[in-house]
């Protein structure tokens, strides 16, 4: 689908799959998936919201496409693992330790340095 989104409107389509992860497009067209992150969900309430307000802080920050949807997953998982969409929202220094830990362990593609991102 998220292929098809693309070849329909030529920017890049994200599309969240819960415990399946991401599918998204790059800037070419390329699929990519990123598993989930969640290890433990309580409950996956807010978590779409978590994933976007993660995903446009990326891009406001700079993030390639592949490092915010990292960013919105991170969120999202975080945001699961309490009950209701506001008490879940990750806070600053839980999301930077998370984005160090997750874009050392993924590829090249998804990595950033953290302390680039503390400036902002």
């Amino acid at each position: 689908m998220v292929k098809a989104l693309f070849n329909r409107y030529k920017i890049p389509c994200i599309i969240t799959a819960g415990k399946s992860g991401v599918f998204y497009t790059d800037m070419q067209g390329k699929i990519h998936c990123l598993n989930s992150l969640a290890e433990q969900v309580v409950d996956s309430v807010g978590a779409g919201d978590a994933f976007h307000g993660g995903f446009i802080f990326g891009i406001a920050k700079g993030m390639n496409i592949h490092q915010a949807v990292l960013a919105g997953s991170i969120c999202a998982a975080e945001n699961c693992k309490k009950a209701g969409a506001r008490e879940g929202m990750p806070r600053k220094k839980v999301f930077f330790n998370n984005f160090a830990v997750f874009s050392r362990q993924l590829s090249d593609k998804y990595q950033m340095s953290v302390d680039y991102l503390r400036k902002y």
